[in-house]
């Protein structure tokens, strides 16, 4: 790899394995310069090769290694600035997309879903790592176009008979999650029809059922088409 690429910083053997089986693959090549933290986050918001979630500690291992990384690469003058610094933990276990592709077969299915507008939640929830109570919760007004950047203010939760408006799981859940401009781009082009990204009627987000009536039959769907 080249000089000041991750590779080069990852001296310690207690890392090395963590480094050669994920962080290299998905980097590959990059300077540190050139590594923002909308990439650190799109890392953390995907699975391993083998399509498996990743253990909370072993995340939580890996936000430590590029820490250290970029540490490291302050001190000798390869960059700047740690994009590591802010960045969130995704709550992996209630996101079914990611439980059900790989990363590549990811990319297929961010592809496909760009091409139906039942797919937006999909698009969302590969690029963010957000709960589907997060995503029914989220409003136009929380997209930072300027900053590229998403607010998690608030979630959408359902008991019998009962639609609920309120802020996210736990305090901690309320964050800014960093976004790529191509994402962006994508969200530019979606016909707003309510407050609400993923619109109900009536100015009201679309309800937990509704969606997962709606979100089963796209990944179905899906499933025929590519496979």
């Amino acid at each position: 790899m080249e000089k000041g690429t991750v590779k080069e910083h990852t001296y310690n053997f207690t890392y090395r394995v963590n480094v050669e089986k994920y962080l290299i693959p998905f980097f590959k090549k990059a300077k540190l310069i050139d590594i923002k933290q909308a990439d650190i986050q799109k890392y953390f918001n995907k699975v391993d090769n083998n399509g498996e979630f990743l253990a909370k500690s072993t995340l939580e291992k890996h936000k430590m290694i590029l820490k250290s990384i970029f540490d490291k690469a302050i001190d000798n003058d390869y960059c700047y600035k740690n994009p590591v610094k802010d960045i969130k933990m995704p709550n992996t276990a209630t996101v079914k997309i990611r439980e059900v592709y790989s990363s590549d077969v990811a990319a297929q299915a961010e592809k496909y879903a760009k091409k139906h507008l039942a797919g937006l939640g999909i698009v969302i929830i590969l690029n963010t790592g957000v709960r589907r109570s997060e995503l029914l919760g989220l409003k136009w007004d929380d997209i930072d176009f300027e900053k590229n950047r998403i607010r998690i203010e608030r979630a959408v939760t359902q008991t019998v008979g009962e639609v609920l408006i309120g802020e996210p799981k736990t305090e901690t859940s309320k964050r800014i999650i960093p976004v790529s401009k191509d994402f962006l781009d994508y969200l530019e082009t979606i016909l707003r029809k309510s407050e609400y990204v993923i619109a109900g009627e009536s100015n009201n987000p679309k309800t937990p059922n509704s969606y997962s009536v709606e979100f089963k039959k796209i990944m179905e769907q899906m499933e025929l088409d590519i496979g």
